[in-house]
């Protein structure tokens, strides 16, 4: 175990054995936090090129979050893939999460760190964010409340070998997406593609093809029950094979590799699924992020468990320094 310390909060990095003797995670706390199962416990969650140590006490406003909820007493636990050094780390699957939730729960007697054994809470940005939303449908009686800041979905870090978290995200979302039935090749010229049902798609617009390794983009023009028309790919050539899985596109960044969950029709956010406290807070003013996207957005969702606060000049990277820490707090102790 290493011990550091600065004015605001001392952490820890350590090995936690439950889910991975060979990982590790920082722990944040202040000095007068109490390891005795009344402070409440936050899941830090990364963002892509970052790792477990993005959360500790470095210049960045997303630190300075985790670092105000620890001079708050919270117990902040920052999960990451990866030894210190090693690099930025993929996002922590479904069963790391739970395990290092189960050992921060457990006494501190019985080698645990002594939080609250209680509902626990989630603080995401970016990749880490959208690995927030998903752990919050899985597990939605274990959760009290998730703050999830600029949510994306990272689609080239779950490819293989990180295949258990992508399995999670595909088996949640698998009532919007459908199945080539045929191997094709896709380029700009307008072809037709068959697959195995249309229901989930809208009449018009893009479609993700998620093979074994990849995702890619490819426009339509209209649809029948299994067929897609006017079908286009405007990089070169994709090859689509059968059985690659398909989900409804939206605004997905070929050249990031990333889908932004802000997207109530074509996402890979169910908004209609969440219920336990969830407060998004986005930034519009990125290339494939518009402020009108994050209008039409908003205004789709009419779950009551959701709250959300939008910055349209705000970016992607960003957009966490534009909503003040004590608000964050605030709006998480309502569910202690």
């Amino acid at each position: 175990m290493t011990v550091q310390h600065n004015r605001a909060v001392f952490w820890d990095y350590f090995p936690v054995a439950p889910y991975d003797a060979t990982d590790e995670c920082a722990i944040i706390y202040n000095k007068s936090t109490k390891f005795n199962g009344t402070a409440p416990l936050m899941i830090g969650l990364h963002g892509h090129g970052g790792d477990a140590y993005s959360l500790s006490p470095a210049l960045t406003y997303f630190s300075h979050n985790m670092i105000q909820f620890a001079r708050a007493g919270w117990i902040v636990v920052s999960m990451g893939a990866g030894l210190r050094g090693r690099g930025w780390s993929s996002p922590p699957t479904d069963a790391r999460i739970t395990a290092a939730v189960t050992w921060a729960k457990t006494g501190v007697g019985s080698g645990g760190l002594g939080a609250k054994n209680s509902k626990h809470f989630f603080y995401g940005y970016s990749m880490g964010g959208g690995n927030a939303l998903v752990a919050t449908r899985l597990h939605p009686a274990e959760v009290a409340a998730t703050i999830a800041v600029a949510p994306a979905v990272d689609i080239d870090a779950f490819a293989a070998p990180v295949g258990a978290i992508r399995n999670e995200i595909q088996a949640l979302y698998a009532t919007y997406s459908t199945t080539a039935s045929e191997s094709k090749s896709i380029t700009g010229a307008s072809t037709t593609l068959l697959v195995a049902s249309t229901a989930a798609f809208p009449a018009s617009g893009t479609c993700l093809v998620w093979n074994a390794t990849a995702v890619f983009e490819l426009g339509y023009t209209s649809k029948d029950a299994t067929h897609f028309y006017g079908v286009t790919y405007g990089l070169g050539t994709a090859t689509v094979t059968n059985a690659d899985t398909i989900y409804p596109g939206g605004m997905y960044n070929s050249s990031l590799g990333y889908v932004p969950l802000y997207d109530a029709q074509h996402g890979l956010w169910d908004a209609t699924a969440i219920t336990v406290p969830v407060h998004v807070i986005g930034g519009g003013a990125d290339a494939t992020i518009t402020p009108a996207m994050l209008t039409a957005f908003f205004a789709a969702i009419t779950n009551a468990n959701i709250s959300r606060f939008t910055f349209p000049t705000a970016t992607h990277t960003d957009v966490f320094q534009y909503m003040p820490t004590d608000m964050n707090i605030a709006w998480m102790a309502q569910f202690l």
